[in-house]
């Protein structure tokens, strides 16, 4: 990641403070300096709005204790701390293993929920052929995709992972897309298919919820 100057000394003083101060400050820095969340997401505005980001992060399936540390970190606010840890595991990762493809996919998302963007296709870019992690990369490169406003990328990249896994994350990233392009009712009806097929969770739960609210469908909302 490419930040001027003052940004990292700025960050070698909230390095001094202690935990939960440091969280607070760094939390306040960051919201200076990164672009609002709501950037070309499309329609509807809900009290739960911050979830594209908390949504679409990628969950290991066997976390190490590397990812573990760094997963603790970022769910404690310690961003930084979070993306330290991922880098100097990368460098002593077996190249082309699952478990460097998982180090990846969690790098690329924390780096999502940073808005970088860029750094984020360029992290998934080797994962998107990749046999077992295709579809995961597919999805948190269609957010890439959609924080910029590409819609139609967004979608095709979208599109593509739920085609190859319709699972929680890649359906999670087609309704988000969806909801860009202003296909609400869409958005809706495919984040529906999966809580109707599948175990539900609590985030596809929440994200029909929402999708439901902005559709001013209340009683499904409840439901």
């Amino acid at each position: 990641m490419k930040y001027p100057r003052f940004f990292w000394l700025a960050l070698i003083g909230i390095s001094f403070l202690p935990g939960a101060a440091q969280a607070a400050v760094e939390d306040a820095f960051l919201g200076q300096v990164l672009q609002p969340a709501e950037q070309a997401m499309g329609q509807g505005r809900s009290a739960i709005w911050t979830m594209p980001l908390v949504a679409t992060q990628y969950q290991p399936t066997q976390p190490d204790p590397t990812l573990q540390a760094a997963l603790q970190a970022q769910q404690e606010g310690r961003f930084l701390e979070a993306l330290i840890v991922l880098e100097n595991a990368e460098k002593s990762m077996p190249g082309g293993s699952n478990a460097e493809a998982e180090l990846n996919l969690l790098y690329a998302s924390f780096l999502l929920q940073g808005y970088q963007s860029r750094q984020t296709e360029t992290k998934l870019a080797p994962l998107l052929t990749h046999t077992r992690y295709a579809a995961a990369a597919h999805a948190l490169t269609a957010m890439a995709y959609l924080q910029q406003g590409k819609m139609q990328q967004a979608f095709e990249a979208a599109q593509h992972a739920h085609d190859a896994e319709p699972g929680l994350l890649p359906t999670l990233a087609l309704s988000y897309t969806l909801q860009g392009m202003n296909r609400l009712e869409e958005a809706r009806q495919v984040i529906h298919d999966l809580n109707t097929r599948a175990a539900p969770s609590a985030i596809a739960l929440a994200r029909e919820a929402e999708l439901a609210l902005t559709l001013n469908q209340t009683a499904a909302a409840n439901t």
